[in-house]
C-alpha cells in the first residue's frame, strides 16, 4: 500500500502543475477505463521513484463529456501523438489547435510550452519522453 498512497499523494501535488482537477496512475486507471473517462497525461518520473509512470486525468464517467471538450481531447491527442515522435513542431500546432478550442485546458497549455522549448532546443538523441517531477 506504500508506494499506491505516495504516488496518489505526488499526483495530487502535481495536477496543480497540470492545472488538472485529477490526476490517476496507471493501476487506477486501468481498474476504472470502462467507466471513466481519462486522457493520458504524461510519462512522470515522482519524487523519490526511479521507474515512471503514466498519469492520467479523469474527466467524467463514460459517455460524459461534452461535444467541446471531445474536440479538445482529439486535438490533444494527436499533439501527444506528434509530441512523443519528436514532431514539435506539428505537436506545437496541435497543442495550439486544442488551446483555441478551450483556452483554459491545462495539459495543452504544458505541452505547447515543452514543444516551443524542444523546438528552439531540441532534446538529446536519447530522450525518453519522460518527466521528471521534482516537488511534492
Amino acid at each position: 500500500m506504500g508506494d499506491h498512497v505516495n504516488l496518489a499523494s505526488r499526483l495530487e501535488g502535481a495536477s496543480k502543475f497540470y492545472d488538472t482537477a485529477i490526476l490517476i496512475g496507471p493501476r487506477t486507471y486501468e481498474l476504472a477505463q470502462s467507466d471513466v473517462e481519462a486522457r493520458e497525461v504524461d510519462l512522470l518520473r515522482v519524487k523519490g521513484k526511479h521507474e515512471p509512470v503514466v498519469v492520467y486525468e479523469l474527466l467524467a464517467r463514460k459517455g460524459g463529456l461534452d461535444p467541446v471538450k471531445q474536440q479538445v481531447l482529439e486535438a490533444y491527442a494527436r499533439g501527444l501523438r506528434s509530441y512523443k515522435s519528436r514532431d514539435f513542431e506539428r505537436a506545437h500546432r496541435d497543442f495550439e489547435a486544442a488551446l483555441k478550442i478551450d483556452h483554459l485546458d491545462g495539459p495543452s497549455k504544458v505541452y505547447l510550452r515543452r514543444s516551443e522549448e524542444f523546438l528552439a532546443v531540441p532534446p538529446a538523441v536519447d530522450w525518453d519522453g519522460v518527466y521528471e517531477l521534482h516537488s511534492k
